[in-house]
């Protein structure tokens, strides 16, 4: 319930003032769906996520590639929920609806 609250209200920012929040949309959702840490998502000495850590297998499967704790690699699960969260994003940022593989564009 708390996190539909939180979603809710950052679509609602979003949809009023997409300059200051569609990232706030994007980010909320990326750490709900895939359950990521605040860590795993932040640029920071370890690592700088950008649009290429989204991967798709040969199986049509997504996966966003992380560097988690202790400096280990994890490739999580893409829901459908976050395909449509990162293509309304990429929309906003006007950029093509999915990533390519070696994308270098920031989060």
């Amino acid at each position: 319930m708390q996190w539909d609250y939180v979603l809710e209200t950052a679509e609602i920012m979003a949809e009023t003032s997409p300059t200051d929040h569609e990232r706030t949309l994007f980010i909320m959702n990326a750490l709900f769906a895939m359950y990521l840490r605040i860590s795993e998502l932040v640029a920071d000495e370890r690592s700088a996520p950008v649009m290429g850590d989204f991967k798709k297998d040969r199986d049509g499967n997504w996966w966003f590639h992380v560097t988690g704790k202790g400096n280990k690699g994890r490739a999580i699960t893409v829901c459908d929920q976050m395909l449509k969260a990162l293509k309304r994003y990429r929309n906003y940022l006007q950029l093509p609806t999915l990533p390519s593989i070696s994308e270098q564009t920031p989060q």
